[in-house]
């Protein structure tokens, strides 16, 4: 669990760099990210579901 609440802030982090470096007033005001921000989010939030998706898998198999 551990392990992936740091994967998860690792993901958080880097998204918010990710906006701020796409534009500092739109981050400051905003938050409005960039096409290549918004990709990786999705690609974090699938992670996220496929994740937990074969931890439920891994508790039925035991």
């Amino acid at each position: 669990m551990r392990r992936f609440i740091y994967i998860l802030v690792s993901i958080i982090i880097s998204y918010l760099i990710c906006v701020h470096e796409y534009n500092t007033w739109n981050f400051i005001v905003g938050l409005e990210p960039s096409q290549a921000c918004e990709r990786l989010a999705k690609y974090a939030f699938y992670f996220v579901i496929w994740y937990w998706v074969a931890k439920a898998v891994d508790l039925f198999n035991d």
